[in-house]
């Protein structure tokens, strides 16, 4: 089953987003994130559906063609960068407004 997505690495480096997903959601119960959670949990998703594109191109599950693997790991990734970056500047624009 592990082969599906290219091996034991491929699945370890799915469970890294996974991961700081969990972790995310988490934090949310123990601290005030307002909206910026929201956009962090999307910016995971969108990582783990690159990692889980590029596992998929190597495994034997799905044969992804490499043009539209390609393209969809690159619209993932900057989705992440965009998503994550818009949840880092709420958290930042809610610590000046809790500093005034």
């Amino acid at each position: 089953m592990l082969e599906w997505f290219g091996g034991v690495s491929n699945v370890v480096n799915l469970t890294i987003p996974l991961f700081g997903l969990a972790l995310l959601v988490t934090l949310r119960e123990i601290t005030e994130t307002n909206r910026s959670w929201q956009y962090i949990a999307a910016a995971f998703c969108c990582w783990a559906g690159v990692r889980l594109v590029i596992a998929l191109r190597d495994g034997t599950l799905v044969a992804v063609p490499r043009l539209v693997g390609a393209s969809l790991a690159v619209l993932l990734l900057v989705g992440f960068f965009v998503l994550f970056f818009r949840g880092l500047f709420d958290v930042w624009r809610l610590r000046d407004t809790a500093t005034t």
